[in-house]
């Protein structure tokens, strides 16, 4: 009598063969998801540094338009701003006694707001106080000031025509490439 000899079960090179192109699989998989997951982490992230830029330039325009330019100072990346603070009784505007300050320093766009004496000038409330050059630089805008977007690798402003300002902002993007932001603000007389 001849005996079947069927095998039951798998050899330990088959196991071993199964095994690395199972392991070969699963690195690759690994190897995709995990490329996939950080390069949808840094634009997501990027994602959030373009909405705090945004978010800082929309400060920017809100307190302009609270504004005119006689109470618009401006040197190179820092702008000062005493808003409005609302009307009289008699129809005059009553100006705030404080400066809504925004500049750029070591990579982020940062804000403060400076009543006169922390301003180191006179701010009236019966008319609007533009700054000089050399009281802009004497502002304390290390000290106590709230950083609105970051990473910023340039904040500049200026006058584009006697009713109208540029504000011009710059994020790096994780690829290298530059995403560039300008806003034309309209400043009310």
């Amino acid at each position: 009598m001849i005996k079947d000899s069927k095998k039951t079960g798998f050899t330990v090179v088959e196991i071993l063969i199964a095994s690395g192109l199972l392991l070969t699989l699963l690195s690759l998989l690994g190897f995709l998801f995990r490329n996939n997951i950080k390069a949808g982490l840094q634009y997501a992230d990027f994602a959030l540094q373009q909405k705090r830029l945004a978010i800082a330039l929309e400060r920017v325009a809100e307190a302009t338009r609270r504004s005119t330019f006689a109470g618009i100072s401006h040197k190179g990346n820092v702008i000062a701003i005493q808003p409005r603070k609302t009307v009289g009784n008699d129809g005059k505007i009553v100006w705030s006694e404080h400066l809504e300050v925004f500049w750029y320093a070591g990579s982020a766009v940062w804000y403060r707001n400076l009543n006169s004496s922390q301003a180191g000038v006179a701010l009236s409330a019966s008319e609007p106080v533009q700054l000089t050059d050399d009281e802009l630089s004497r502002l304390p805008l290390e000290e106590g000031g709230a950083r609105l977007a970051f990473p910023v690798s340039s904040f500049q402003v200026s006058v584009l025509s006697d009713q109208e300002l540029g504000i011009e902002a710059t994020l790096e993007r994780p690829n290298g490439f530059p995403f560039f932001r300008q806003i034309v603000l309209g400043v009310p007389e």
